[in-house]
């Protein structure tokens, strides 16, 4: 576990979520038994399709040691573990989640399949650190996050992606969501959520989506040394999509030790 953020706004606004939840009183109530908190985020077969277009279809198969980032209580998480024979290092900023987490998954954490891992959201390198002390750097097959970063700011992300940055494998992916403001579907949701948050706009604590696009998103990680993919997990064409589905491939290790000292804890 590493170092605790004791007044971090997200993490109490996802464990106030978590002290909240139930399976009658979320959504339309109808979850079914069973239930976990973020399971009212989606259907089954929605992960199932985005997890066959977005994990399947790029080698997942394969995969030794991946990290996921903000995952809840683990719905891609069990996915991944049910299709491959990967450890999972399972990172979120809540302590509320990863105790769903780890219930959830409990026999996969006892045999170490699942390592969850709280973030303190303080210091940059804080899971560069974590997978150096575990000799992992250089070794990570994929870095994923869906339906997390979609309430992370670019600067916040920028450190993530540094990470991947420095700890994937050479053709290592990185998968991902963002909102995407220049789709119909993103657009509109843009224009619905303006009255809301403008009144929220001082509270941190709420979530509220947090808007990119494909020529910035394409830019942004071509510099980081990735080829990037838009994904269509459902069909159609992008503008039906509030996110982007980000397929992004590392193909250039030149500028390694840069982005390490650009999130490195000394120096």
């Amino acid at each position: 576990m590493l170092r605790e953020s004791r007044r971090n706004p997200y993490r109490a606004q996802w464990d106030e979520y978590i002290r909240r939840w139930g399976p009658t009183e979320i959504g339309d109530g109808s979850l079914p038994k069973g239930s976990w908190p973020g399971d009212e985020w989606g259907t089954r077969r929605n992960w199932d399709q985005v997890f066959r277009a977005m994990f399947l279809n790029f080698g997942a198969h394969s995969w030794r040691h991946c990290v996921e980032i903000g995952a809840g209580s683990g719905k891609y998480t069990r996915l991944l573990l049910e299709h491959t024979t990967a450890d999972i290092i399972a990172c979120d900023i809540s302590p509320g989640f990863l105790d769903a987490l780890t219930q959830r998954l409990a026999s996969e954490v006892k045999a170490g399949r699942v390592i969850p891992v709280l973030l303190g959201g303080i210091t940059s390198s804080e899971i560069l650190d974590y997978l150096d002390d575990r000799r992992l750097s250089g070794q990570i097959d994929t870095f994923y996050s869906i339906d997390a970063m979609v309430h992370v700011t670019l600067q916040h992300l920028i450190t993530y992606l540094l990470t991947a940055a420095v700890c994937l494998r050479k053709d290592g992916m990185v998968l991902l969501t963002i909102p995407n403001a220049t789709s119909e579907k993103g657009f509109a949701t843009l224009l619905t959520d303006a009255k809301r948050c403008y009144r929220e706009q001082s509270d941190p604590s709420i979530p509220r989506f947090e808007w990119l696009c494909p020529e910035l998103v394409t830019d942004v990680f071509a510099r980081l040394g990735f080829e990037t993919q838009f994904v269509l997990p459902f069909g159609g064409s992008m503008s039906e999509y509030r996110d982007l589905h980000i397929a992004a491939t590392l193909t250039d290790l030149s500028q390694v030790q840069r982005f390490r000292n650009a999130i490195a804890s000394h120096g």
